[in-house]
């Protein structure tokens, strides 16, 4: 039998003077998660087939979109501010 194994990307998401951002949503295939005070997440059961797209947004920073390459499993998010 084959057995879904989901994908997990984790990472940091954090400011222009790379101070951590909490409470940032990240998101991709109808998942969501919320980055902790010390601007962490892990977005877990993603799909398969990458590379895939994020999307990370905070209040008062430009909303930004990434694509995950395969070996991207850990990385680090700079939003700027609007």
């Amino acid at each position: 039998k084959k057995y879904f194994k989901p994908e997990i990307i984790f990472g940091v998401v954090t400011d222009e003077w790379n101070r951590p951002i909490g409470g940032a949503r990240i998101s991709s295939f109808g998942t969501e998660v919320i980055s902790r005070d010390n601007g962490y997440f892990e977005l877990r059961s993603v799909t398969t087939s990458l590379p895939f797209e994020i999307s990370v947004s905070a209040g008062e920073f430009l909303d930004q979109k990434i694509t995950i390459a395969l070996s991207d499993k850990q990385i680090h998010v700079g939003l700027r501010k609007k």
